[in-house]
């Protein structure tokens, strides 16, 4: 008599040979596309050289509101700063590239740590460039439509390369991203306005880290190298 295997016996070697390939279902990669089209499209923000960003951010410190002013520059590939101030405080200073996160202010704090994951990440907009990088997502999960602050959304659940998970929530009315939450990075992006052939997000929350609000942002002009280079003051010069 024959034996006759079943078939979900002969799949199983095939789940161990086979790599899994996570999915980017038809619906999220339709939401994200217009979503890129809506502020620009992928390649004219991908040859986006520059940018010099200002305006005024408020945040909790240590229990108390504190209210900055801020400034952020970029500059391709790797150059990106972002420059807390206040009467007060004077300046603390961050600045980027590829090898080194520099942290000073000019009350005498300074720390300097190897990057290990790129400029790319810290950035006004990383969460955009994130999107527009099929390298860096590997699965799209489209969660269905929820209310989110009285407006209904899109919900999509993404996963990183590196198994990180990050939710997405796009306005279906606009098709603009409003949502960006991963572990350790949360943002809201509202007030989109049109700068040069960009939309650009000039309302950013990000949450603990407090409230950004853009006044100006000037593209593709040049950043003085200055802008990102150690700053000297009174605490390296000498006593006399």
């Amino acid at each position: 008599n024959e034996v006759r295997v079943p078939e979900t016996v002969k799949l199983v070697p095939e789940i161990f040979t086979k790599e899994v390939i996570a999915p980017k279902d038809a619906k999220s990669l339709q939401i994200i596309a217009d979503f890129v089209g809506r502020i620009g499209g992928q390649a004219r923000w991908k040859a986006l050289k520059s940018y010099a960003a200002s305006g005024s951010n408020s945040g909790e410190i240590k229990g108390a509101n504190v209210d900055w002013d801020f400034r952020a520059y970029r500059r391709e590939p790797d150059k990106y700063a972002f420059i807390l101030s206040s009467p007060v405080i004077g300046e603390v200073r961050q600045i980027y590239d590829a090898k080194k996160i520099l942290l000073q202010t000019d009350f005498g704090t300074e720390e300097s740590i190897d990057n290990t994951v790129g400029s790319k990440l810290f950035d006004l907009f990383a969460p955009i460039r994130v999107l527009m990088d099929d390298e860096t997502i590997k699965s799209l999960n489209y969660q269905g439509i929820f209310a989110r602050d009285g407006r209904n959304c899109h919900v999509i659940e993404a996963k990183t390369k590196i198994g990180e998970t990050i939710g997405l929530a796009f306005d279906v009315e606009t098709k603009l991203l409003v949502s960006y939450a991963a572990r350790a990075y949360t943002v809201g992006y509202s007030d989109y306005r049109k700068v040069s052939d960009l939309q650009i997000p000039f309302g950013m929350d990000l949450g603990r880290s407090g409230n950004l609000q853009l006044d100006s942002i000037v593209l593709d002009q040049p950043i003085d190298e200055a802008i990102f280079i150690r700053k000297e003051n009174c605490f390296d010069r000498p006593n006399y």
